[in-house]
């Protein structure tokens, strides 16, 4: 861990054993121990880990509750797409948007990302309801970017600024690249949606090399020395970002139906369950008798995973959300997000789930 994490690492440390000494003298029922065990534990993987991360997580019904390093700003990646889905919801249910309505892909809707609709060809409809679905399912940045244009990025940002604290402004996908490589040179504002497909292609350590060419300018006119270094200026912009309390926040309110319907709500609950990625994350830690709806987010020195943990017959919900930076490799990331998914098993906190 960074040097200047060390006094925070203590302070938890206190908070824990202060917490703990509490719970001898007399606990109630609602504090039960798992909270103990698995804060602990996130202290213990924190002295191991390359990087940082922060996680949040609350029983709905009990109102138990850990933050770990939740109230500060962390990157989204694509956990962005929940707010897009349920700022959908909203038109869908103020009459503004059907979810039977078609768009038309055009070359100029790809994003570089993952997705099938790079694969499909231009001219092609598509209904609102199946965007969603590959949004969700898939991580289609591409489908992603057409629901932001209609429903429009004003919209999506007043709708997370008036429904949970702590979010900053988002941005389309399309953006996010414009956003990263302008902070390797600022005429990548000259280049298109398929430049950067193109930029995809090309290992990460050569991506600033192949810029440069793109630009054709000087490798020494860049004003990062690697792709990576630029996208951590970037990321310091906070555009896409959120404190985890704050992304918490937010899905309990669509748990609780505050945001939308029940049946909107299950809609893409449903789509969340089905998710293709995150097998490898908090899910791989955590008991098979439970439902993760889930949404991931990956990009160069982030990931990130969210969810509601779900018991079969619904009458326990856990809210997590949980991010990791700065780390050595994306597969080092993703094993902290397991081990906090098998740490919150292995502390109880699914016992009489």
């Amino acid at each position: 861990m960074k040097t200047n994490w060390s006094l925070l690492k203590v302070m938890m440390s206190l908070f824990t054993l202060l917490l703990f000494s509490s719970l001898l003298s007399g606990p109630s029922k609602a504090q039960s121990d798992w909270t103990i065990a698995f804060r602990e534990e996130l202290v213990a993987l924190d002295d191991e880990f390359s990087g940082n991360f922060g996680v949040y997580v609350k029983h709905l019904e009990q109102g138990n509750l850990v933050n770990y390093f939740s109230s500060r700003p962390w990157y989204l990646a694509s956990t962005t797409k929940i707010p897009v889905a349920l700022a959908l919801m909203e038109a869908v249910e103020a009459g503004e948007i059907s979810l039977d309505e078609e768009m038309v892909l055009k070359s100029s809707d790809w994003v570089d990302g993952s997705g099938e609709l790079l694969r499909r060809k231009p001219g092609e409809r598509f209904t609102i309801r199946s965007l969603l679905r590959h949004m969700l399912e898939r991580s289609d940045s591409t489908a992603t970017d057409m629901l932001i244009r209609k429903v429009g990025l004003p919209q999506i940002n007043k709708f997370v600024q008036t429904t949970a604290q702590g979010f900053w402004p988002m941005t389309s996908i399309l953006d996010v690249r414009y956003g990263g490589y302008g902070f390797l040179h600022p005429r990548a504002k000259e280049l298109t949606n398929l430049d950067f497909l193109a930029l995809k292609r090309i290992p990460i350590e050569r991506r600033a090399d192949a810029f440069a060419k793109k630009l054709n300018i000087m490798i020494s006119e860049l004003n990062s020395n690697s792709y990576e270094s630029a996208f951590e200026k970037y990321y310091e912009q906070l555009y896409n970002s959120s404190s985890l309390e704050g992304y918490g926040e937010l899905l309990e309110k669509m748990i609780t139906h505050q945001i939308v319907s029940p049946e909107h709500t299950e809609t893409i609950l449903k789509h969340m369950e089905n998710i293709k990625t995150g097998n490898d994350r908090i899910k791989a830690g955590l008991p098979k008798n439970v439902t993760f709806a889930q949404k991931t987010g990956t990009q160069i020195g982030r990931v990130c995973n969210v969810g509601i943990i779900r018991s079969s017959n619904r009458r326990n919900n856990f809210i997590i959300a949980a991010c990791a930076e700065k780390f050595k490799n994306t597969g080092e990331g993703e094993a902290v997000l397991k081990y906090i998914g098998k740490a919150l098993t292995q502390s109880g906190a699914f016992n009489n789930f």
